[in-house]
């Protein structure tokens, strides 16, 4: 009697050991897959996004050379997504096609302007330093103060400019950075590396800035 209950407890708790497998294993399996991917694998199941030609919207590049989305009224697409083909490119908040950064939701556009499937996701919401100096090569710096949702940019001595920007998080380590006097002035921040660097993209340019 004995020895026909213990062979019973075996054999459920080797059903229950099958049971936990099928049922957590493999979910393991399928997340450590797409994390070496580095985004889902059907990312398009979760975008947002607009096709070329939906509500008459085309590109224009100007010989600026900013390519922006427009519609027929002349409204420009921000911070949006849009199908051409095969292929996925981001308008920015200043609502021209980005390059090499990160968009809202945190999937990476290529130096060519293509979303890079194969650039691990942003999915931290990480702050800059509160008042620290971000700067490039040439003395350019902002400040961000995200706390109270500001921001400041400012040219290094000899160039008398300097300028104050709303800040509102996007989400996914990105904000949307809005000059407060000059409507048409806006800016994509995503931070990186914990914080210690920003990257900015306005007008089809891509910078990046760092703590020193």
């Amino acid at each position: 009697m004995k020895r026909s209950n213990l062979i019973i407890t075996i054999i459920a708790v080797l059903i229950v050991s099958v049971a936990v497998y099928f049922v957590f294993g493999k979910k393991t399996q399928q997340a450590a897959a797409s994390l070496m991917q580095g985004v889902p694998q059907d990312p398009l199941n979760e975008l947002e996004y607009i096709n070329i030609g939906d509500y008459g919207c085309h590109w224009e590049t100007y010989e600026s050379g900013e390519t922006m989305l427009v519609f027929p009224d002349g409204a420009y697409a921000r911070s949006y997504w849009v199908k051409d083909g095969n292929k996925f490119y981001y308008v920015d908040v200043s609502g021209c096609r980005m390059a090499g950064n990160y968009s809202h939701d945190g999937y990476y556009v290529g130096r060519n302007g293509v979303m890079d499937r194969t650039v691990l996701r942003i999915t931290k919401d990480i702050r800059p330093y509160e008042g620290k100096k971000y700067t490039d090569d040439s003395g350019i710096c902002w400040t961000f103060y995200v706390s109270s949702n500001e921001a400041h940019l400012t040219y290094p001595e000899g160039y008398d400019y300097k300028a104050d920007y709303e800040v509102v998080s996007l989400g996914h380590s990105a904000y949307a950075l809005y000059n407060v006097e000059d409507e048409y002035d806006c800016w994509h921040a995503v931070v990186l590396e914990n914080g210690n660097a920003v990257r900015l993209s306005t007008a089809g340019v891509t910078e990046e800035y760092r703590i020193k």
